[in-house]
């Protein structure tokens, strides 16, 4: 068994973590605790089927049926319940694409995800859909802060995490171990979203997208499902929901703007005739990448260093799946790393 060192304790970090501690691995976790990370913000959604005509997303056969079995397993370690799947309506925007909808996805690939055609205006005012929708499963979301924090507690209290910043000038790596403070591993892995770019070890070509999302109350509907059309609203507790999301690549500040004020109410008035009020707003970046597929890998001049990040918005689904990739990878049980996901794709 080998002694990982994880820098970062988001998504990615938690997951990476979590696997190779069930695997009889030793792992000590790292984290500067900030408070608006992508995995703290995030909404933490999970869906399948995607765009405009609804595809199914990349790997969907394997990363939604692992996610299923991961978080639970997670929730019964940690003691918490932060995993929820719920339903999605995806509510049509106009005959052709109810059209070219219905055609995709009447395939059988799609038969574990489609749950039924809804008829229009099934919801009333709830939902403006004139040209009705579809109904999907394997969906719903994970609430990250509570998963992020109920690992952390079990990690502080077994004497593996700690709150500090682990700066490259810190860190030695002799022969085969690496050296941080009195920290003595075999590898060391860098899991700290999308400013790794800046640290200087790892010149990975980020995307980093700024995303926004309000808190509500709606006055007097209670949503049971996601719905999602232009923004989606995702229901947390009675009567409260998540709006969103934003996908803004020039202004990369933590604050709210108004561009984004006015965007998300502006679909969300396209979407439901409900009245609501605000309770908070949020923003986030996150760590996407120029080809939406992770970055994962060893370092090729330091190859007791490596890192696993480049998640961006659909960490949720893939860091479980990736986590157990590269957790094979370190182990020996693979020879390399999937091509769309290892590092070496960005030369050249």
């Amino acid at each position: 068994m080998a002694h990982y060192f994880i820098v970062g304790q988001g998504i990615a970090g938690t997951t990476l973590a979590y696997t190779l501690l069930k695997r009889g691995h030793t792992v000590h976790i790292a984290d500067n605790n900030q408070p608006q990370t992508a995995s703290k913000v995030a909404a933490g959604l999970f869906n399948p089927v995607t765009g405009y005509r609804m595809t199914k997303t990349w790997l969907a056969d394997r990363l939604f049926p692992f996610l299923h079995e991961f978080y639970p397993a997670m929730e019964r370690d940690f003691n918490a319940h932060f995993f929820h799947p719920l339903p999605m309506y995806r509510p049509f925007e106009s005959m052709a694409q109810q059209n070219e909808v219905l055609a995709e996805t009447s395939d059988e690939k799609f038969a574990g995800y489609v749950d039924k055609v809804v008829q229009p205006d099934a919801y009333g005012s709830k939902i403006k859909d004139d040209f009705g929708g579809i109904m999907l499963k394997n969906c719903g979301y994970v609430n990250l802060p509570l998963l992020l924090s109920a690992a952390r507690s079990v990690w502080l209290a077994a004497g593996i995490y700690r709150e500090c910043e682990v700066a490259e000038e810190d860190i030695r790596a002799v022969a085969d171990k690496v050296y941080f403070q009195e920290i003595e591993a075999d590898y060391l892995i860098f899991c700290r979203g999308w400013q790794e770019a800046a640290r200087g070890l790892f010149s990975l070509p980020f995307r980093p997208v700024k995303g926004e999302t309000l808190q509500v109350k709606f006055t007097d509907e209670q949503y049971k499902e996601i719905v999602n059309r232009g923004c989606w609203i995702l229901p947390q507790a009675e009567n409260i929901c998540r709006i969103g999301a934003t996908y803004h690549q020039q202004d990369l500040s933590l604050e709210p703007t108004q561009k984004a004020w006015d965007e998300l109410t502006g679909k969300l008035a396209k979407l439901t005739d409900a009245s609501w009020e605000l309770i908070g707003r949020s923003a986030g970046i996150r760590p996407a990448t120029y080809d939406r597929r992770p970055f994962i890998g060893m370092h090729p001049q330091q190859p007791r260093i490596g890192v696993f990040n480049g998640l961006g918005a659909k960490g949720v689904s893939l860091a479980p799946y990736f986590a157990a990739v590269f957790a094979d990878f370190l182990e020996g049980k693979i020879d390399s790393l999937p091509a769309e996901v290892w590092i070496g794709r960005c030369k050249g």
